[in-house]
């Protein structure tokens, strides 16, 4: 903010600058509109607009107007400073608009690699510690295009200090300066992938221990000393990853930074009192950039109003100019909270106008531990995913790829997968319904055949007698949605399951994966291009060998991989393979396919 900021003397209300709308999902090489209107009561004013931080341009100039900006792009951000007089010196108000590709309303995960092991079982950003980052990164590329071929659009990271190498007081260990380095490679291979990143901040040295004394106070002194030295070794803590992204050439990936993960209003004091303080202070000091300012709310209800007053009055040199660029709410039904989307939708957008609603956490449990079956976290899940495009969400992020445990102990049951290699049946239905592929989890039967799949074989590698069926999945395997293609070959040679004709939008990166189970070798997946005049291309993807009798993930056994589509592409084919030596099968479970 310039030095001349004046925000802290405005009366609520009297000036204002506001984008409608504030975020706008566009297509590559499309321009977006969106139309600025403010308000003040000066002789003077002028609003000056800057993209991605960049240095600002003189948009307007007039006590109060509106006026229509149309050089909007994908991929950028923009900010809209409202200034008094003609001197551009004293900033009055601001607004952001910001920008994501089609569609309006986008699945993401929350992320980390699960089972890492690192530290004694622990999840986190513990993994971008360098032992554990050049063990885990061959994992997360495979994760990441998995998350793609979900439809994913986003991803959302949470950082602890307290499991993530900052220990306090004061001291950071080096495996925090080997994170924020490595963290911008991972910023890359999500950039790489066209996933937009959320980066969450949890610090549970705001906790009372006991509901007697807080965790801060225990390790600085309770004391307003004490408490100051850990909100400045807190901003240290929060700048060094915020400062490596933004160096880099990849933060344009990270639309948002959460400065406190869910928020609450009903704190018990004095805590209450420091965590507002905490929250008004990493505002205005930390190194977080206008344009990806945000904060999640443990209720909407409840506690977006208690922020609002915290930002609009507590004291510091950007008091009444902050403004969030991001809103970010929690649902979880089972447990009550923000069960209803719409009103919760509505209710934030009246208290944080200009800031873009999104919920940065979603899940209903299920497995051990959780409260619903398969099948019902299936139903809620597909539930919260229709209201949130109905609401025009823009995104919705489910708590977790796969299961692991938490710095906290506490397993999470809310995931689409126990591991990497076991999906949920919620998996399964969500791969069916944003993916663009016919019949992908193989529920559609005609005559005991996969509607939309044909067979391919070597001559005299299969019998004449059921070669392909559809079979019924055993109780442990729900997650295939109640069914799976099964191939029985009876003779050397190949074996192959290919996918009807799917239209396709050129140029674009595709992203698949299925869940395969077989006694044969060379397990591959094909994509299989054709031109408008259906010439083809073959890409075929890496082979693996199954090495046991089990339903194995293609892109975690085989490894990372995608398809960037030629520009001539108009449709591809989904071409599932793999070598018979003699009698043997193979099983197809859920097959995800996306564009980004």
């Amino acid at each position: 903010m310039p030095a001349g900021a004046k925000g802290s003397e405005l009366l609520q209300g009297t000036i204002t600058i506001a984008a409608e709308p504030a975020r706008l999902a566009l297509d590559p090489d499309v321009l977006g509109t969106t139309t600025i209107e403010w308000l003040t009561y000066n002789q003077d004013a002028e609003v000056w607009v800057s993209m991605d931080g960049d240095p600002e341009k003189l948009f307007a100039r007039a006590p109060a107007g509106t006026k229509v900006a149309s050089f909007i792009q994908l991929g950028h951000y923009y900010l809209f400073r409202l200034y008094e007089g003609i001197e551009h010196s004293t900033l009055l108000a601001w607004t952001s608009v910001t920008t994501q590709s089609k569609p309006t309303s986008q699945l993401g995960f929350n992320y980390w690699p699960a089972n890492n092991g690192w530290p004694n079982g622990g999840w986190g950003s513990a993994a971008l510690d360098d032992a554990n980052w050049s063990v885990l990164r061959t994992g997360v590329t495979a994760d990441l295009d998995h998350a793609a071929s979900l439809g994913a659009g986003i991803v959302r990271l949470m950082f602890w200090p307290e499991a993530n190498a900052f220990t306090m007081p004061s001291q950071f260990s080096p495996e925090y300066y080997e994170q924020t380095r490595n963290l911008v490679e991972l910023i890359s291979l999500l950039a790489a992938r066209n996933l937009q990143v959320i980066i969450s901040f949890a610090n549970d040295y705001l906790r009372m221990r006991n509901d007697t004394y807080t965790l801060w106070g225990e390790f600085y002194g309770d004391s307003e000393a004490g408490f100051q030295t850990f909100l400045r070794d807190s901003v240290r803590w929060i700048d060094g990853y915020v400062n490596a992204i933004e160096a880099s050439p990849w933060r344009l990936s990270v639309i948002c930074y959460d400065y406190q993960n869910e928020y609450n209003n009903i704190g018990k004091e004095p805590n209450q009192g420091y965590t507002n303080r905490y929250v008004a202070y990493l505002y205005d000091s930390s190194a977080i950039p206008d344009g990806k300012r945000g904060v999640s709310l443990s209720h909407a209800f409840r506690d977006a109003s208690g922020l609002k007053l915290v930002l609009d009055s507590s004291p510091g040199p950007l008091r009444g100019l902050r403004h969030l660029d991001f809103i970010d709410f929690h649902v979880y039904p089972e447990s009550g909270q923000n069960a209803d989307i719409v009103p919760c939708v509505d209710h934030l957008i009246a208290i944080f106008p200009g800031a873009v609603p999104i919920v940065g956490e979603f899940g209903y449990s299920s497995g051990a531990g959780g409260q619903f079956s398969e099948a019902s976290q299936t139903v809620g899940v597909v539930d919260v995913a229709a209201r949130c495009e109905a609401q025009r969400v823009s995104y919705f992020i489910n708590w977790q790829l796969c299961d692991d445990h938490s710095p906290l102990g506490l397993f999470q049951q809310y995931s689409w997968g126990y591991d990497v290699h076991t999906p949920k049946l919620a998996l399964a239905v969500m791969a069916r319904r944003v993916g663009v592929l016919t019949n992908s989890n193989f529920e559609a039967v005609d005559q005991g055949l996969p509607v939309g799949w044909q067979l391919g074989a070597t001559p005299g590698a299969l019998s004449l007698d059921s070669p392909l069926k559809v079979v019924g999945a055993a109780p442990s395997e729900t997650w295939v949605s109640h069914c799976y293609a099964s191939i029985a070959a009876i003779r050397p040679g190949q074996v192959w399951l290919s996918s009807d004709r799917t239209a396709v939008i050129p140029g674009r990166t595709l992203y698949v994966n299925a869940f395969l189970r077989s006694s044969m070798s060379d397990v591959c997946i094909t994509i299989v291009e054709y031109d408008a005049a259906l010439q083809r291309t073959d890409r075929q993807g890496p082979k693996f060998t199954p090495p046991s009798f089990r339903f194995y993930n293609y892109l975690q056994q085989a490894g990372a991989w995608n398809v960037t589509l030629s520009s001539e592409t108009r449709y591809v084919i989904v071409n599932i393979s793999a070598t018979c030596a003699g009698p043997s099968f193979l099983d197809i479970g859920t097959v995800s396919l996306a564009q980004r």
